[in-house]
């Protein structure tokens, strides 16, 4: 380690020395010529990257003491170490130039100088084993220190430090925004009482929403908010441009659903009532949202509502202020439309329109002088004529505000002052449904020949579409029912109009269709055949290319029930019309919704278009009319191939088969569930258990996997389809795994109960455990009677260590549900306080897992007084480690921990750069497993193992050719840790065949006379190994195919030193070939042959194989243990086991004794 004086020299030099820099052609950092480097990160990065571990440690003291001692003494360090020492400091790229003078600059002694962001953010911000450190520094009374300590904490995973940070925005609120904007920091709660009562407390103060606008973007979900806070929040805060912070407290308080729970009075909305009529006319929230609200308000508080606004708008009708104004706007539509009161029944009507006359006069103030709103307070005019040449100006040409003007004039008007320029002009540039109205009533009011020409204009433009309002609903009825009557009535007038544009509207006024608008719906069945006819007329005209897309788009316009049901529900010459297009015409797109109401009338016309269309990988159809055709088909069995195929492509409609399973009883299907759902539903489960693929049609395999669901009877017995399926690998645990986690209602259905209650415990026990297994489990216990079992009483007291052994082994057998632990718990404070104990103290060795399955560490509360956890337990993996709170982790970490797994890309590689673990003293540590896929320099893992003595067994797999791996086993061993008795190497590399050589190593650490732990080896069959103990090694059933061949692996330099072997094979069958080979081996005294692919119950293992297996091992004298079973995700099952473990009688077991376990047999 270098002397500490350099250290601290480096440390200041580094910080507070930076030279003048001035232009020039390269990076004065790097010296790149095209430079894309991170400027000052590398002023610390070069130096950090060459410093060990305890340097590291100590630089880090050093950045801790300057950051904690005294303005002074502060001073007094940098005048004592930022001074010219060779060797120390940043070395700037200065281009050589005569008569610059590179002057050095000072930095002024900054709150945090921008050397030190990167400093904290790299090496202690992003470091798990240092920023916890900082935990109480926010409490800190030095601004310096405090400052860094929200730095650093902001960067925390745990919910319990992030909330005792927000805990603290009120009293350091000024320091807070001030590290925002030099920091960016970030400052979150996930407790939204909290958050609520923190902006509740900052608005009191008086403070400025910019200032801590910043809180908002994180804000948590579920806000409780009170409606009087956010009534004065919002009016006080109404110019801000945050307007989604307003939103979202106005959304939260003006639900339907909160204003009916809701018991606050009217008073509490007043604020409010007037900021939505304001933000609605300055345009900053639409008119759809803010009249929503009000509506809702409305019709909490309908009389004191109405008194509030009405009495307000006397009040400040006649006051000349923006705001005043624009609520005033608001509320005149509002009264008009949701209280059908004419405004002029409660102000004088000559008040009423100067102002409105005023408004659109002047309406430059105003964020949209042509809106939709603002024109509708000519509703209220009684004389537009008199006022309609300075109005007109005003509007638009493009816009509805114009159309609304006009729209207002009276006949008379039209016939004796319109100027007919002027109206032809507006029409001529636009063509929507606006001018189209305003063309027919102008037609019809004025005699003159030059308004036939306007139709002209009608042959050639495209109609522009419309929002979809009910209002334009009824423009377009009128406009097509005129155009209809000028088409078929002789006139020289009539409007002569191209057929799309008739057909155009009508998908307008279907487009626009709006909940119970009864009018609409008798008005598109009065017209139904007319608008087929319409479209048949399309396709026979020049305009026949608009024919497909229009068709399509009827075909879609019906989508809605409602209209599907009231114009369909008898047949028509439209429904004919849809029926034959659904057979014949490939453009025409299924609709679910109106081929469900046409099939109640043909559906043997209909079916086989309705059968293709459920092959449909691609169709997205709404699952509610797809379950009504469905039941109306029926049966498939008319189908053949066609309903086979057609029920195994329900594999892909789950949203389908979900629903049906909603209609399950608990137990069961109802009865009165149709017959070809319950198929859907029961075959599409059962093939999650398979391995089915989607099915050609004629299939022989999907013919027999449709035959096999009947009996000799053809009635569906769905258990059938379970036939010859069970777990017979860890892919197929896999499988029944993701079903029950993707799929819980599949536990509804009896046939998939019975086959799971079937399978064995050894076949369970890495089954999942969530809701679903533990409502089997409950359902299966129900079925046993375990229910009725009755317990007699008795005062029989136990030692404690008897219950302690009781709960030890409950939690620690995997097969029991952790909801039977959690309810073991619950028996007493005795039991509660055992299985704490035994939560927080034993853990799997082995597999390094623990008892009870943490999926989010980051919702432990290890302060509750009912915790099971009130410590994590001994074993952990690195992620869950980094979820921890602070206040907690030196604890856990230097006197609780003693197993824990690292995996590389688990939470570790975006949390430190470089990543180092930098401990400052000795954990307890017995066990470390680290999984590495990308290279790593070995001191960072010394590091960890350098301070961990008590270290038993290290465990390193690797997926990558690491050229410091070899040397990082020598350090190991050469660390003369006194506790350590194996290294177990894992090696998914092969591309070096000497990858794992250590015998070399191994000799010349013999010659130093140092004890060496015993090395396993994990390796894939073609590396060669040389120096280990035990090899683990896992074959393929390939490579016994050729009895010359012996994978490279098990060679007499790879075999020559192992005590024991491991293999991991698919079939019972490779074992013998194995022992041929190892039987030449009498340093081997331990044999373990673990198998892949169970057999059982479709068929039992030969036993004259296993009997060969024990004839052949029993002539090796050296051989003292064997172990045989099958082996599925780490767990051991044995060979013979449920129905089949009579067969052990059947098979000599020479010299060997069997254990009770039935997989480890000895001499």
């Amino acid at each position: 380690m270098r002397d500490r004086d350099i250290l601290y020299r480096e440390f200041y030099r580094r910080v507070y020395y930076r030279p003048v820099l001035l232009s020039g052609e390269h990076c004065f950092y790097c010296g790149q010529t095209i430079c894309n480097c991170n400027q000052k990160k590398l002023i610390f990065q070069e130096l950090i990257d060459k410093y060990s571990d305890e340097e590291l440690i100590a630089t880090i003291e050093i950045f801790n003491e300057w950051a904690t001692v005294s303005d002074e003494k502060r001073l007094d360090l940098i005048q004592c170490y930022n001074v010219e020492y060779k060797g120390i400091g940043y070395k700037y790229h200065f281009p050589t130039i005569e008569n610059i003078d590179y002057s050095i600059k000072p930095i002024p002694n900054s709150l945090i100088p921008s050397i030190l962001k990167r400093f904290i953010k790299d090496y202690i911000q992003k470091n798990l084993f240092t920023y916890h450190y900082y935990y109480n520094w926010i409490h800190s009374k030095n601004p310096r220190q405090k400052a860094i300590g929200y730095i650093v904490m902001t960067e925390c995973r745990n919910k319990i430090d992030f909330n005792n940070l927000f805990r603290n925005v009120i009293e350091d609120l000024d320091m807070i925004v001030y590290l925002v904007l030099k920091f960016n920091i970030t400052l979150k709660t996930t407790d939204s009482q909290l958050f609520v009562e923190t902006i509740e407390k900052i608005h009191n103060k008086g403070m400025p929403l910019e200032k801590y606008s910043f809180l908002f973007p994180n804000a948590p979900s579920n806000l409780n908010w009170k409606p009087k806070f956010v009534s004065d929040f919002i009016s006080t805060n109404l110019q801000t441009n945050d307007t989604l912070i307003l939103f979202s407290a106005i959304s939260n308080i003006c639900q339907k659903q909160y204003l009916e729970s809701n018991e606050s009075p009217f008073q509490d909305y007043k604020s409010l009532v007037i900021s939505l009529f304001y933000l609605q006319i300055d345009g900053k929230m639409s008119n759809n949202e803010s009249n929503k609200y009000l509506q809702n308000i409305s019709n909490r508080y309908p009389d004191d509502f109405k008194e509030f606004i009405i009495q307000y708008l006397r009040d400040n009708i006649s006051i000349d202020r923006g705001k005043e104004i624009l609520v005033c706007i608001g509320i005149i539509n509002f009264v008009y439309r949701q209280f059908k009161l004419n405004p002029s029944v409660v102000i004088d009507y000559s008040i009423l329109e100067n102002f409105i006359l005023d408004i659109l006069s002047h309406p430059s103030t105003l964020h949209d002088p042509t809106g939709i709103t603002l024109f509708y307070l000519l509703d209220h005019i009684i004389d537009i004529d008199k006022h309609f040449l300075e109005l007109s100006k005003l509007a638009d040409t493009n816009s509805f505000s114009k159309y609304y003007i006009y729209s207002k004039l009276s006949n008379d008007f039209i016939k004796s002052a319109l100027p007919s320029d002027l109206f032809k002009c507006f029409v001529e540039e636009v063509c929507d449904i606006y001018t189209i109205n305003l063309y027919f009533r102008y037609n019809d009011c004025i005699t003159s020949e030059d308004v036939c020409n306007l139709a002209e204009i009608f042959k050639v433009a495209q109609l522009k579409d419309v929002e979809g309002k009910k209002q334009h609903s009824r423009l377009y009825m009128y406009a097509a029912d005129r155009m209809k009557e000028y088409t078929t009535i002789a006139t020289e007038k009539s409007l002569i109009g191209p057929p799309e544009l008739l057909l155009k509207f009508y998908q307008q006024i279907i487009y626009n269709y709006t909940d119970n608008d009864y009018e609409m719906l008798v008005y598109l069945k009065k017209n139904i055949n007319e608008i087929f006819k319409c479209l048949e007329e399309t396709k026979k005209t020049n305009y026949e290319p608009y024919y497909n897309p229009i068709l399509e788009s009827i075909s879609y316009m019906f989508k809605n029930e409602d209209i599907n049901n009231f114009i369909f529900s008898q047949p028509s010459e439209a429904t004919r019309f849809i029926i034959d297009k659904y057979r014949s015409d490939k453009p025409f797109r299924v609709n679910w919704s109106l081929m469900e109401v046409l099939s109640r009338h043909s559906l043997s016309m209909l079916k086989p278009a309705i059968l293709d269309q459920f092959k449909s990988y691609h169709d997205s159809g709404n699952i509610m009319d797809k379950m009504k055709i469905l039941k109306r088909i029926g049966s498939l069995s008319d189908q053949k191939f066609n309903g086979v195929d057609i029920l195994l492509y329900m594999h892909s409609q789950y949203p389908l088969v979900e629903m049906i399973f909603k209609r399950y009883h608990e137990l069961g299907p109802p009865d009165d569930l149709e017959p070809i759902l319950y198929m859907i539903a029961e075959i599409s489960m059962s093939q999650k258990l398979n391995t089915f693929r989607f099915p050609n049609s004629g299939n022989n395999t999907f013919e027999n996997l449709f035959i096999s669901c009947f009996d000799s009877n053809d009635k569906f017995q769905p258990d059938l389809l379970y036939n010859g399926t069970s777990i017979y690998s860890s892919e197929d645990l896999d499988k029944l795994n993701n079903l029950l986690t993707s799929y819980p209602y599949v536990i509804k259905s009896p046939s998939f109960r019975k086959w799971y209650f079937s399978l064995s415990v050894h076949h369970k026990r890495k089954v999942i455990q969530n809701q679903a297994t533990w409502k089997l489990e409950q359902i299966y216990q129900q079925q046993q009677h375990q229910q009725d079992l009755l317990v007699s009483s008795c005062d029989l007291m136990l030692p404690n260590i008897v219950y302690q052994r009781i709960i030890h082994c409950m939690y620690q057998d995997q097969t029991v549900h952790y909801q039977h632990k959690l309810n073991l718990a619950k028996v007493s404070k005795l039991f509660f306080q055992l299985a704490v104990k035994v939560n927080c103290k034993f853990y799997v060795e082995r597999t390094s897992s623990y008892f009870l399955e943490i999926k989010n560490y980051k919702l432990i509360n290890s302060d509750s007084e009912y915790s099971l956890l009130r410590l994590l337990p001994k074993c952990i993996n690195f992620y869950n480690l980094t979820q921890m709170a602070s206040k907690d982790f030196d604890r856990y970490l230097y006197d609780h921990l003693e197993n824990l797994v690292i995996r590389s890309g688990e939470g570790f590689n975006h949390l430190m750069f470089p990543y180092r673990f930098l401990l400052t003293r000795d954990t307890q540590l017995k066990f470390i497993s680290i999984s590495l896929t990308k290279d790593m320099k070995k001191d960072q893992i010394l590091g960890i193992i350098k301070r961990s003595p008590k270290l038993e067994i290290v465990t390193l797999t690797v997926y990558t050719m690491w050229s410091s791996f070899m040397d990082l086993i020598e350090q190991i061993i050469l660390l003369k840790l006194s506790n350590i008795r194996e290294i177990h190497i894992g090696s998914g590399a092969s591309s070096d065949p000497n990858f794992l050589f250590f015998e070399p190593m191994i000799k010349k650490i013999e010659q130093m006379n140092i004890k060496i732990p015993r090395i396993f080896i994990m390796t894939p069959s073609a590396v060669l190994s040389s120096g280990c103990d035990s090899l683990y090694l896992r074959t393929s059933e390939r490579e016994f195919s050729n009895n010359s061949s012996i994978p490279k692996a098990l060679e007499y330099s790879c075999m020559k030193s192992l005590t024991s072997v491991v293999f991991t094979i698919e079939h019972m069958k490779d074992v013998l070939p194995l022992i041929e080979i190892c039987k030449n081996y009498p340093n081997i005294t331990k044999h373990t042959y673990r198998i892949m692919k169970l057999t059982y119950p479709k068929y039992s293992v030969d036993t004259n194989l296993v009997q060969q297996v024990f004839d052949q091992l029993n002539d090796l004298p050296h051989l003292s243990y064997l172990y045989l079973y099958y082996w599925i995700q780490i767990y051991t099952i044995p060979i013979y086991f449920g129905n089949d473990e009579h067969l052990w009688s059947q098979i000599d077991l020479k010299q060997f004794k069997k254990h009770y376990q039935e997989s480890l047999f000895y001499k």
